[in-house]
């Protein structure tokens, strides 16, 4: 899974998910954040969404995807 398709995956959870909707007025992708700083051009600066809290805060999210160590043959046991 690429990093991109994962940060668009949890952007539409959060945003339809039964508890974490709520919490939300609204999820952007980083880069689609409209009050970005102009001075924060990194693209990999840690932050991959931003959701606006209902109480007017915002949380700043990272993500990562991790693939599992364990090998096919070990999961089966």
């Amino acid at each position: 899974m690429k990093g991109s398709y994962l940060e668009q995956l949890v952007e539409q959870y959060l945003e339809n998910d039964g508890v974490y909707a709520p919490q939300y007025t609204d999820v952007w992708l980083w880069k689609d954040w409209p009050n970005r700083p102009e001075n924060f051009t990194n693209k990999d600066n840690g932050i991959d969404l931003v959701a606006a809290r209902t109480d007017g805060g915002l949380r700043a999210i990272q993500m990562k995807f991790l693939r599992s160590r364990l090998q096919d043959s070990e999961a089966r046991h």
